[in-house]
Formats: structure tokens, C-alpha cells, sequence
């Protein structure tokens, strides 16, 4: 049987690391963008996969119904 254990730090989470995981990638991705683009899309993009990180270590210390409509309200807002 798995025993769920409690995250102690953002850190901990798994979904944090996968989001670090893929904005890392993102970013490394877009040092291969046109330099035209530097200050635009090149930025979105980098911009967009930090809230990623920031968004996925939020839900730390929030409890699961808080987990819950935090996710359903970032979905909504990102359609």
C-alpha cells in the first residue's frame, strides 16, 4: 500500500518539479528564437512558463478543497 505523505516545501511537490522541468526546457528552447523577437514572443513565453513554477508552488500550503478551485479558476482564466 502507498502511504501519501505531506509535501514539506513546495519543493517537495511533484508537480512543481515538472513545471520547473518544462520551463526549463522552454526557456532553453527560446534561446533559439530570432532576435527580433527578444522582446516579444521570446519574452511571453519565458514570462508564461515562470507562472507555471509560481502557480504549481502556490498550492503548498493550501488545503484540498483551496487546491481544487484554484486549479478550476487558472483553467478558466487561461482559456
Amino acid at each position: 500500500m502507498d502511504e501519501k505523505r505531506r509535501a514539506n516545501c513546495f519543493r517537495d511537490l511533484i508537480v512543481y518539479q515538472k513545471a520547473r522541468d518544462v520551463a526549463r526546457r522552454v526557456y532553453d528552447q527560446s534561446l533559439s528564437f530570432p532576435k527580433e523577437e527578444t522582446y516579444s514572443l521570446t519574452d511571453q513565453v519565458r514570462r508564461s512558463s515562470r507562472s507555471m513554477i509560481q502557480k504549481a508552488g502556490s498550492f503548498c500550503n493550501a488545503n484540498p478543497n483551496q487546491i481544487r478551485e484554484n486549479v478550476a479558476e487558472y483553467i478558466i482564466e487561461s482559456k
